[in-house]
């Protein structure tokens, strides 16, 4: 696979970040997980992450900020314009994934040992945070 080309699963990365930030300046890896998860009801691999990460933000689609990962102006100019009133998260997810060229689903998943942008470490951390944060309480 080609690292420098964008590919499926880089539309879900950005569409998750734009979700997860939506309500402030950047997002969380927390945020992104949890955006991602609901997005394609799947949990995003580190892999996907981080190769996506990479990828965005060498074609200028995403910029890492100090509390995670930020869309750019032009994606978010483009999400005020066309996407901000969509009501399906899927075809909004087509919509941003077409933007940036993202090819259509192919399988596989990415596999990298990689950490420039999302480390093991913090993978794990906000994962656990995740799951910590969507536990449900238990009935009697």
């Amino acid at each position: 696979m080609n690292d420098g080309q964008l590919q499926h699963w880089d539309g879900w990365v950005l569409t998750s970040v734009i979700y997860a930030s939506r309500n402030a300046e950047s997002a969380t890896l927390t945020d992104i997980i949890a955006a991602a998860d609901w997005l394609n009801h799947a949990i995003i691999s580190r892999g996907e992450l981080e190769t996506g990460c990479a990828r965005l933000i060498r074609a200028g689609h995403l910029k890492k900020t100090a509390e995670g990962f930020a869309a750019t102006d032009p994606v978010k100019l483009f999400w005020q314009k066309k996407c901000s009133k969509v009501r399906s998260a899927h075809k909004t997810w087509e919509a941003v994934a077409r933007h940036i060229g993202a090819p259509a689903w192919d399988p596989g998943l990415p596999d990298t040992k990689d950490e420039l942008h999302v480390t093991e470490a913090d993978y794990a951390a906000s994962l656990r945070e995740y799951h910590h944060n969507t536990r449900r309480p238990k009935t009697k």
